[in-house]
């Protein structure tokens, strides 16, 4: 005779009146006067609260009873409301954004109200020109064809179904046809890092639509020469470009987008080996805006490149010149002796071994502004070269890294303790070290740099074998240290350690099944 009703996604439970009882008590959580009753009923005892089928509960009986309370303590009105009001919000932002009787400073209002939290991961901003471009009100003429308007073709190479499917794609989704309706004069900032299904003719022509770009990411995009010279004479108050990994670019290309864009504040250059030489890095020198400058692994920049930076009117703060093997002790010594005061991030990691050492390592000490220093794999920097870097020499002392942040010391394996312990007085604002792959520190060195160096947040000692589990579990308690650790033997025997650990693929043989006959069932 039980029977369970679902209504606004809560159970009530009855049991069915039998002929000879007076009234039925339904019992269910209440809320009249703002406050929750947990063991709360009513009699019902009119019986046209009750549906004609014998058991239902109508509206006028819940009514009757107050707002029915769920389970996260939600009443079902307040639920409603809620919904209502996410569906209005919805609505304002699909329908007003994109109606053509609302005002524009409307629609683009709207539009970034309600995509605040994806301004940081937008491939186009302001967000707001997804509505489309800024118009004249009153202006009613109509825009005849001129003959030096861009034309995008139609889509070549595909059939007629491919075509079909793109177009029935919703606006959220870029491709060719969302990105270019998506551009106009308003648009500050693209990234199209990765997107290498972008055709030749698009990449060539779109920046037409974006004269006042200020930042382009097209990292990765396989780009050409040809799209490239289109963004010089397109895009001339560009500020920041980042045209890593595109093997495709050469050295002309480069010095031309370089020379016809003075505002430049930031180059990223990363991997790209056949475009980036000293000529380039020349025409980099006489940018007087220049802020972050990123080289990293372009083979063919040498010390003449480092030469031209150091007389300059460039002055970077981050410079990143990572994997330049033709690097040697006699241009860091031009370099740093000229524009040392005024770099903060720097970069050397993964160069070759035999040109880094302590030498270098002394002309580092000019970097009195210092705040990040990634000296990843120069094995070759002893507590000697460690401690001039610090301190100088006798001729000339120097008190540096004061205002030091993170360091990296990955592959470092000749630092012992010795070293290390002057980053006590030393590294006051220390706030991330990385000690990867070093086996000459002890516990005792990495309590006392916990202790004097309040900041300190991030530790990495993988592969630190004479380190406890003990002592690491103590400071990252005590002090509130994020110590990263990984001490696996199961590693690839060629993984140098400054990257992440290969496992080792262990093949076990699988022994062979002995062949019998199956027993037929009974």
């Amino acid at each position: 005779n039980q029977r369970q009703f679902d209504m606004d996604n809560l159970n009530f439970s009855y049991q069915k009146r039998p002929q000879s009882a007076p009234k039925t008590n339904f019992k269910f959580r209440v809320d009249g006067h703002g406050q929750t009753s947990e063991n709360s009923s009513f009699a019902a005892n009119d019986s046209r609260q009750m549906s004609a089928k014998g058991g239902g509960i109508t509206r006028a009986t819940l009514a009757r009873a107050g707002s029915i309370i769920a389970a996260d303590g939600t009443s079902s009105s307040e639920k409603k409301i809620h919904a209502q009001q996410d569906r209005s919000q919805s609505a304002t932002k699909t329908s007003t954004a994109w109606l053509s009787t609302t005002p524009y400073e409307e629609k683009a209002g709207i539009y970034e109200k309600y995509n605040q939290m994806s301004q940081l991961y937008a491939s186009v901003r302001p967000q707001s020109s997804k509505v489309g471009p800024k118009k004249n009100p009153l202006d009613f003429t109509k825009h005849v064809k001129q003959i030096d308007d861009i034309e995008f073709e139609e889509d070549e190479g595909f059939d007629e179904d491919q075509n079909y499917l793109l177009r029935k794609l919703p606006p959220n989704v870029m491709t060719e046809k969302s990105l270019r309706d998506s551009l106009n004069p308003s648009v500050e900032m693209l990234n199209l890092q990765n997107h290498k299904w972008l055709r030749k003719p698009f990449l060539e022509k779109f920046t037409h639509l974006v004269p006042n770009l200020r930042e382009l990411n097209i990292r990765n995009l396989g780009i050409e020469d040809s799209a490239v010279l289109t963004m010089a004479e397109n895009c001339p108050e560009l500020e920041k470009i980042d045209f890593s990994r595109n093997n495709k670019l050469t050295e002309g290309s480069l010095k031309t987008i370089i020379a016809k864009s003075p505002h430049l504040i930031s180059i990223k250059l990363s991997q790209c080996p056949n475009s980036v030489t000293d000529a380039v890095i020349e025409c980099i020198a006489n940018l007087q805006k220049l802020q972050v400058l990123d080289i990293s692994f372009c083979k063919k920049v040498t010390d003449q490149a480092l030469s031209f930076l150091a007389n300059g009117v460039a002055v970077p703060a981050t410079v990143i010149l990572t994997g330049l093997n033709q690097l040697t002790n006699d241009g860091f010594d031009e370099f740093t002796q000229k524009k040392g005061a005024t770099i903060k991030v720097f970069d050397i990691a993964l160069m070759d071994h035999e040109l880094i050492g302590n030498e270098t390592a002394y002309f580092l000490s000019r970097l009195t502004h210092l705040e990040e220093l990634n000296l990843t794999g120069c094995i070759n920097i002893t507590d000697e070269g460690f401690r001039q870097m610090l301190e100088g020499t006798k001729e000339n002392p120097v008190r540096g890294f004061s205002k030091l942040r993170v360091l990296r010391l990955n592959g470092v394996v000749e630092l012992t303790d010795m070293a290390l312990g002057k980053l006590q007085t030393h590294g006051p604002c220390l706030e991330r070290l990385e000690l990867i792959k070093n086996s000459n520190v002890s516990d005792l060195c990495i309590l006392n740099l916990a202790k004097k160096c309040p900041g300190l947040a991030m530790l990495d000692v993988t592969y630190c074998m004479t380190l406890t589990d003990q002592m690491l579990q103590d400071i990252s308690s005590k002090y509130n240290i994020n110590v990263k650790r990984h001490k696996s033997d199961l590693v690839d025997p060629n993984d140098d350690g400054l990257r992440v650990p290969l496992p080792k693929v262990k093949k076990e043989k699988k022994g062979k099944k002995k062949k019998g006959k199956k027993k037929k069932g009974k």
